[in-house]
């Protein structure tokens, strides 16, 4: 779900992320970590890996031109800015609005 309330379609390795950076949101959360976080059959590997996995997030979360919600500490991790976030993102369920795909 976007800070305007607008459900998102995640894929199950965006959502481990999303949510890695919910529970931290306003602080940083080192690569490896979000590496761990999110392995699975179709999480990142590798560090570029995971640069790319958040560069589709943010395309689907950021608006063009509107404000960064998911920032990098070049060479040490991203933070989730906390402001203009619902308390609590819903979770998606297949079938519904938002709904975790496979990869």
């Amino acid at each position: 779900m976007t800070p305007d309330g607008r459900p998102v379609p995640l894929t199950a390795t965006e959502e481990a992320l999303l949510g890695t950076l919910a529970r931290h949101a306003g602080r940083l959360v080192p690569r490896e970590r979000l590496v761990r976080a999110a392995r699975g059959a179709c999480g990142p590997r590798n560090l570029h890996d995971l640069h790319v996995q958040i560069s589709r997030l943010r395309g689907k979360l950021e608006a063009p031109g509107g404000p960064g919600l998911i920032r990098a500490e070049e060479g040490v991790g991203y933070s989730l800015q906390a402001a203009g976030w619902p308390a609590r993102p819903a979770a998606g369920r297949p079938g519904e609005g938002g709904a975790l795909t496979r990869c």
